[in-house]
């Protein structure tokens, strides 16, 4: 695989569930294409079906826009949807606490966001929201194996 040293890929789908699959194959596909590692992809990947799902189930909106920008350390995530407005970076994060088994159903998508996210910034813009999420890159031959 050809390594980018930077690029951006970008696209959008409607806001229903049955496009998230699509979202998540279109994803990886984009950072193989900007030879993103295993580690940033596997974090933006969860991340991405975090938020898909969300804008969807609780933001009633009806399209994203997703763009993929490979920058030399980092990768970004930038999400623009025409949903409820909602601001991630000032709602609270539930942590679990115990056995997750037990773990109240609901809420820990953000807290996940925020420990895979190395930045996280949001802003409201003609009624859209528009998420941007930074992910450090491995430098090379440094990823964990076994993902």
């Amino acid at each position: 695989m050809t390594v980018a040293a930077s690029g951006t890929a970008s696209r959008s789908f409607p806001a229903r569930l049955d496009c998230a699959a699509e979202a998540d194959a279109w994803l990886k596909q984009q950072t193989e294409t900007l030879g993103i590692d295993r580690d940033a992809t596997y974090a933006l990947e969860v991340c991405l079906e975090e938020i898909f799902a969300n804008l969807v189930l609780h933001g009633k909106a009806s399209h994203a826009t997703l763009r993929l920008t490979r920058k030399p350390t980092t990768a970004q995530l930038d999400i623009v949807d025409d949903g409820l407005l909602f601001d991630p970076t000032q709602a609270p994060a539930r942590r679990v606490v115990g056995p997750l088994a037990e773990a109240e159903i609901g809420g820990l998508g953000i807290g996940l966001i925020q420990r895979l996210a190395t930045t996280i910034a949001y802003r409201c813009d003609g009624g859209h929201n528009h998420l941007s999420l930074e992910f450090a890159l491995t430098p090379s031959g440094k990823e964990h194996q076994g993902r």
